[in-house]
C-alpha cells in the first residue's frame, strides 16, 4: 500500500493546525471535528501525531481550519447560537387543530428549532417567557 502524503507535507499542515489551536485555545478537536466528516478521536489522533492521515484527514481538518481562519465558523467569543426573534404583539385569533395536537406560533418556532438542530447536527435550546407553553 503505498502512502498517499509525504510525511513532509502531513507534518507542515499538522504544525498549521497545532499553531492556530494555540492561537485559539476555547477550540478543540471536537469542536474542529464538527465541521468534517471525521470523529474527533481522529482528529485529535491526526493533531497529537500519532496518526498520519491520508488525504481525506488532512484536507478535512485543514478546510475546517480555513474557514474557522476566515470567520465562518468557530468565531471566536464562544460557540454559534442562533436566536429565533418572536413577535408577542400579534394575537392569535384561530388555532389550527391537527388531530388531538394544537399548531401554535410557539409549537411552530419550537419545531423551527428542532428541525435546524436536525439538519446542522446541533444541540438546540428554546425559551420562553412563563405562561407561554408548548
Amino acid at each position: 500500500m503505498k502512502r498517499e502524503l509525504t510525511d513532509d507535507v502531513v507534518n507542515r499542515a499538522r504544525e498549521e493546525v497545532r499553531e492556530w489551536m494555540r492561537a485559539r485555545p476555547d477550540v478543540t478537536a471536537a469542536d474542529i471535528a464538527q465541521y468534517t466528516t471525521l470523529s474527533d478521536g481522529t482528529v485529535r489522533a491526526w493533531i497529537s501525531g500519532s496518526f498520519p492521515g491520508g488525504h481525506q484527514v488532512v484536507d478535512g481538518i485543514l478546510s475546517a481550519i480555513q474557514k474557522a481562519k476566515a470567520g465562518d465558523i468557530l468565531a471566536p467569543g464562544g460557540h454559534e447560537s442562533v436566536t429565533l426573534l418572536v413577535d408577542d404583539r400579534k394575537r392569535v385569533r384561530k388555532v389550527q387543530q391537527t388531530g388531538k395536537f394544537y399548531e401554535t406560533q410557539t409549537a411552530r418556532r419550537i419545531g423551527e428549532v428542532l428541525d435546524y438542530c436536525a439538519e446542522h447536527a446541533a444541540i438546540g435550546v428554546a425559551t420562553a417567557n412563563f405562561g407561554v407553553g408548548c
